[in-house]
C-alpha cells in the first residue's frame, strides 16, 4: 500500500499564527535591508528598532540570529518573552487622556515638544484620579500614531507630502532577482487540438527580472489565472532552463535561475492568497502589492506583456488582437493552426529573441545586463528542493485525521505513515494543515507540527483515477442534477470515467468538449511519487482512455 518516498521539507512559516506571520513579513522588509551591512549605524539600528517596536539590542540580536542560521529568514522569528503584542496595561482612562493629548495639544501648528506632552497627560490624569503613566508609555502611544497625521497636523500639508512616495515607477533593482514583476494574460491567439479543431484561447502568467529585464519565469494553460498558477511561475523562475529549452529544441542560454528577493503584483485574489503569502515568508521572498489605482508602478511587467502580444498579433496564425476594431474582418478562428505545445515552443523561441535585443530603457540586450549582473552583483538564492518549493506555493485547507486516514472532498488517503498519527488523534483534536494540487488530486501532503518535512499521502484506493478538482467539482454537480443527495468515492471517480467519455466522443462536434479534453491532457499531474503498475479491475472505472492516465514517472513538468 505505501508508496516509498522520502518526506519533503516544509518551511516552518506553516506554523505561524496570523499575528506572527504578519510581524515576521514586517521584520524580514525592515532587517533584510541590513543584512548585508557590515557594522551598521547606531542611527540605522534605532531607525530600524523605532520602526519594529523593538530595542536596538534586540534588533542586533535578531540581525546576529540571522547571520549564524545561514541567512534563513526565519530567525528573525526571535523569541518572544513578556506581554503579548498588543495588551496594553494602563487603565482606559488614562489610554483615553493620552490620546487626547496627542491628538488635541501635540498634534497642532503650535509644535510642543514630548516633555510638554507628558507634563499636559500628567496633569490630566491626576486631574482624574487615574495612574500616571511613564515617559516610556507616552512614547510608545505616540509612535503608534500615523506620523503623516501628525506632521500634517504640526507643520501642514506641504511638509507632510513629503513622507508619500513619488509618483513613479517601482524601484530599480540593484542585482538579478532582487525585483521581479508578475501578472496574468490572456493571449491574443486562438489555438487548435492535435487534429486541428479549434479551441479557443489560454492565459499566461508572466514574470520579468527588473535588474536585466529579463523573463524570469512563466506558466501557460488553458486554466483560467489562480493561485496555483502563480506558484508555478514562481516555480520556473527558481528552476535552471535549460531543461526545458532542450525539450524544444533550442539551443541558446537562459541563465536566469534561483528566488526572487521582492515579488511585485497587482491587488488581484491570487496574489493576497494564504498559500502565497505563507510560502514567500517561509522563503525569504517579500511580497509587495502595487498601490491601488497607480498603474505605473507595474509598468515593466505590463511592457513586456504588451511587446509580446504584439508579437503574437505579427506572427501567430489566429491572432485575435487586441480589440474587435483591430481585428477586423479577419477570421480568428479559421485561420488558427498552433496546438498549446507548438504555442509553447513559439513563445520560448520569442524570449531567447527578447533577450538578444537591445532594450530602449538599458540601452543593452537584456541577457548582457543579466550575464553582468551574475558575474559583478549577486546570485540569486538557489532552490534546493524544487518539489518541495512548488508545494509550499499550493493551496491549504486543514482537514483532522480519522481511523480510515484523512478525508477531503469526499476522497479518502491513507499510507502506513498515519498509523502513528492515527493512534494518536485525540491528541490532535485541532487537525493538520495540508496542500494539495487542484490539477491532480491523487496527493496530498500533510504539515505534521514539528516535523521539518511534508508527509506525501496518496489516495487509500490506488486504483482510483487521477482526476483534477475542476473534474471532481463537476462529476459533483453531475450527481446532484441527477438527484444524489449524499456522494461518495465511487460515485464520484465513476462519474468522472463517463464525463471523460462523454468528452471524446463530443471532441468532434463541439468546441467546448475539445477544450474540456485539452484542460485535462495540459493540466495533468505533475507532482508526486512514481505510480505502482496499474492494477486490473473490473470495475466500470478502469475502461479509462489510456491517454487519460499515465504513470507519473512517464510525465515530464511542462511549463
Amino acid at each position: 500500500m505505501g508508496l516509498a518516498q522520502p518526506d519533503l521539507p516544509a518551511n516552518a512559516a506553516h506554523r505561524l499564527s496570523s499575528a506572527n506571520l504578519a510581524a515576521l513579513e514586517k521584520r524580514q522588509e525592515v532587517l533584510l535591508p541590513l543584512a548585508d551591512v557590515y557594522r551598521p549605524s547606531i542611527a540605522t539600528i534605532d531607525s530600524a528598532a523605532h520602526e519594529l517596536g523593538l530595542s536596538p539590542r534586540t534588533v542586533r540580536h535578531l540581525l546576529r540570529a540571522y547571520r549564524l542560521s545561514n541567512r534563513d529568514p526565519l530567525a528573525f522569528i526571535g523569541k518572544r518573552t513578556g506581554r503579548p503584542p498588543g495588551v496594553k496595561s494602563l487603565p482606559q482612562e488614562t489610554e483615553r487622556i493620552i490620546r487626547e493629548a496627542i491628538e488635541k495639544r501635540f498634534a497642532s501648528s503650535q509644535k510642543p515638544s514630548l516633555r510638554a506632552l507628558c507634563r499636559e497627560v500628567s496633569i490630566r490624569c491626576r486631574k482624574a484620579k487615574t495612574h500616571v503613566p511613564s515617559l516610556r508609555a507616552i512614547r510608545s502611544r505616540l509612535a503608534e500614531c500615523h506620523p503623516y497625521f501628525i506632521r500634517r497636523r504640526r507643520e501642514g500639508p506641504n511638509a507632510a507630502q513629503q513622507l508619500k512616495p513619488v509618483a513613479g515607477s517601482f524601484p530599480e533593482a540593484e542585482y538579478p532577482l532582487h525585483v521581479v514583476q508578475i501578472d496574468h494574460t490572456e493571449i491574443d491567439a486562438q489555438l487548435v487540438d492535435e487534429e486541428r479543431r479549434e479551441l479557443g484561447r489560454a492565459y499566461i502568467t508572466l514574470a520579468i527580472d527588473i535588474f536585466s529585464r529579463c523573463i524570469a519565469g512563466y506558466y501557460l494553460s488553458f486554466e483560467k489565472p489562480s493561485a496555483v498558477s502563480v506558484g508555478l511561475a514562481l516555480a520556473n523562475i527558481a528552476e535552471p532552463k535549460h531543461i526545458l529549452l532542450k525539450k524544444y529544441g533550442i539551443d541558446a542560454e537562459w541563465p536566469l535561475q534561483g528566488k526572487p528577493t521582492i515579488l511585485h503584483t497587482d491587488n488581484a485574489k491570487e496574489f493576497k492568497s494564504e498559500a502565497l503569502r505563507r510560502g514567500c515568508v517561509g522563503h525569504g521572498i517579500q511580497l509587495v502589492h502595487r498601490p491601488v489605482a497607480k498603474p505605473w508602478f507595474g509598468g515593466a511587467i505590463e511592457r513586456v506583456i504588451g511587446t509580446f502580444m504584439k508579437k503574437v498579433h505579427d506572427d501567430v496564425p489566429g491572432t485575435t488582437f487586441s480589440n474587435p476594431q483591430q481585428r477586423g474582418a479577419y477570421p480568428s478562428q479559421e485561420k488558427a493552426v498552433l496546438t498549446l505545445n507548438e504555442f509553447h515552443g513559439w513563445l520560448l523561441r520569442q524570449i531567447i529573441q527578447y533577450h538578444a535585443e537591445v532594450h530602449t530603457t538599458l540601452r543593452e540586450p537584456p541577457l548582457q545586463k543579466l550575464e553582468w549582473g551574475l558575474a559583478h552583483r549577486a546570485h540569486p538564492p538557489a532552490v534546493k528542493n524544487p518539489k518541495s518549493f512548488l508545494i509550499d506555493f499550493l493551496p491549504i485547507e486543514r482537514r483532522r485525521i480519522t481511523r480510515e486516514g484523512v478525508r477531503i472532498f469526499h476522497i479518502t488517503y491513507y499510507d502506513p505513515k498515519l498509523d502513528t498519527l492515527i493512534a494518536e488523534r485525540e491528541q490532535h483534536a485541532a487537525g493538520f494543515e495540508l496542500r494539495y494540487d487542484p490539477r491532480n488530486l491523487r496527493f496530498i501532503w500533510l504539515q505534521v507540527p514539528g516535523a521539518t518535512s511534508y508527509m506525501e499521502v496518496p489516495y487509500r484506493n490506488l486504483r482510483n483515477p487521477d482526476i483534477s478538482l475542476w473534474e471532481h467539482k463537476r462529476a459533483i454537480r453531475s450527481l446532484r442534477e441527477k438527484g444524489f443527495g449524499n456522494v461518495d468515492e465511487d460515485l464520484i471517480m465513476n462519474m468522472v470515467v463517463e464525463q471523460r467519455q462523454i468528452i471524446d466522443e463530443a471532441s468532434a462536434k463541439s468546441r467546448r468538449a475539445r477544450r474540456d479534453r485539452a484542460r485535462l491532457k495540459n493540466g495533468g499531474p505533475l507532482l508526486g511519487s512514481a505510480l505502482p503498475s496499474k492494477p486490473k479491475a473490473e470495475e466500470k472505472r478502469s475502461a479509462i482512455n489510456p491517454h487519460d492516465i499515465k504513470p507519473f514517472a512517464e510525465l515530464e513538468v511542462d511549463w
